[in-house]
């Protein structure tokens, strides 16, 4: 998962896996904020952006990062949709499921 916590970072999330058994995992996660990496456990660098697009289109301050979040699907399962945290201060851009987890 590719994302980044804004306004600080955001502690103690929760994302839910849910599979097509009917089964849940459930995971807490803590997001750094896009200024700095704080390396949560599941938490590495991701992708570095010059800077951010402002309300009014112009450039805002950087550098800012996303940061890759990684869980691991329950060996056997088929997950049928993910519940990303209810904070508007989470913000998630791409999910890849990968069937090589490690």
């Amino acid at each position: 998962m590719l994302g980044t916590g804004v306004d600080g970072a955001q502690i103690a999330q929760t994302v839910t896996m849910h599979y097509a058994d009917g089964t849940v995992g459930t995971f807490t996660q803590s997001f750094s904020d896009w200024f700095s990496l704080q390396y949560f456990p599941r938490e590495a660098k991701g992708v570095q952006m010059a800077y951010r697009q402002t309300y009014n289109g112009s450039e805002g301050s950087g550098p800012l990062n996303l940061y890759e979040y990684t869980f691991p699907i329950a060996p056997g399962k088929t997950v049928e949709s993910v519940t990303l945290p209810d904070n508007r201060h989470v913000v998630v851009v791409a999910i890849t499921l990968d069937g090589d987890w490690r």
